[in-house]
């Protein structure tokens, strides 16, 4: 579709959400490192069990971030909370920035957790035109959010 130009890159929208600790160590790769012969090696930093941490759901394109929503920390994410907090805004966010077209063409590749896939979901972005791209079987490099973004928000 896009060879045909039927599909242009910058109409896709792709969002998630993903968990951001207050404290942020580095992945345990990070941590290899060479040590001499008597030498002691690094302290290994880790994470605790319960350390503060906050839910973003994150909306991106092709020419930067769409919405970057933090939720409560009493809060979680059923299909309500997404149209309200997550799809609205974004609906909004496109219609200021593409204000001859608004949603018409867009695309929206998002995860494949219950609430993205439940009927009111489905409905809203019908009813504002926007096309679901069907979420792939796992492959980072047809989702932008696992091949790159997620690890760059976090360091």
């Amino acid at each position: 579709k896009f060879r045909d130009g039927s599909w242009r890159l910058c109409d896709i929208i792709t969002g998630d959400e993903t968990w951001i600790h207050h404290r942020q160590i580095h992945h345990k790769s990070t941590n290899k490192t060479w040590i001499g012969e008597g030498e002691s090696p690094r302290t290994i930093v880790r994470r605790r069990k319960f350390e503060r941490k906050n839910l973003f759901s994150i909306f991106f394109k092709s020419n930067g971030p769409v919405l970057i929503h933090a939720l409560d920390n009493d809060e979680t994410i059923d299909h309500e909370y997404y149209i309200e907090n997550c799809l609205k805004p974004v609906v909004k966010e496109i219609r200021k920035q593409r204000k001859s077209n608004g949603t018409k063409g867009i695309k929206l590749l998002h995860g494949n957790a219950s609430p993205h896939r439940h009927s009111d979901v489905i409905n809203y972005l019908t009813q504002e035109g926007i096309n679901i791209i069907p979420h792939p079987p796992y492959s980072p490099d047809l989702a932008p959010w696992d091949y790159w973004l997620n690890d760059y928000i976090k360091q």
